[in-house]
């Protein structure tokens, strides 16, 4: 619901209109989010959201192997713009607390944000161009796990195969 309401937001601050309809269904996304082998898998979920000022898409998966966690996205449209945001900049951050870095990951742009503590944190690829209105990324959120690790998931999605499905 946390999500939603974060999209909701997004969306009535944004000025630009794009046209309705261009985004695939959340349902078509639901073959990217694929099996891990050792993980147990939810059902994937979805939705598209269009208004007058903009559209996007998200499709999601929870995974878990014993203590650990994984949350998968796609997300196209305004929810890709917010997601990339924090790693437009290109910065590399290390402190007691927290890594932060911007990388390339199978010929993408990337990013990770870890939390040391609790070994915590995201990891975002950038599938199409983010730009206002548009753009596809792919979000690794995980518990429990170094970001190497996470990173290591990330490489078995198809994110060569997602950014065909997007016009």
């Amino acid at each position: 619901m946390k999500r939603f309401l974060i999209t909701v937001v997004i969306l009535l601050f944004s000025a630009v209109s794009v046209q309705a309809g261009s985004l695939p269904k959340y349902s078509e996304l639901y073959k990217f989010l694929i099996d891990l082998r050792g993980w147990k898998a939810e059902q994937p979920t979805g939705s598209n959201m269009s208004s007058p000022m903009g559209e996007m898409v998200t499709a999601e998966r929870t995974y878990h192997k014993g203590s650990k966690e994984l949350h998968a996205q796609i997300l196209g449209g305004f929810s890709a713009m917010a997601a990339w945001v924090p790693f437009g900049m290109g910065m590399t951050y290390d402190s007691p607390d927290e890594f932060f870095k911007t990388f390339s990951l199978e010929g993408f742009p990337a990013g990770v944000s870890h939390q040391k503590g609790d070994n915590s944190g995201t990891v975002v690829v950038q599938i199409k161009g983010v730009t206002n209105t548009q753009g596809v990324v792919f979000v690794l959120n995980y518990n429990k796990m170094s970001y190497e690790e996470a990173i290591d998931i990330v490489k078995k999605f198809p994110l060569k195969e997602i950014k065909k499905v997007f016009r």
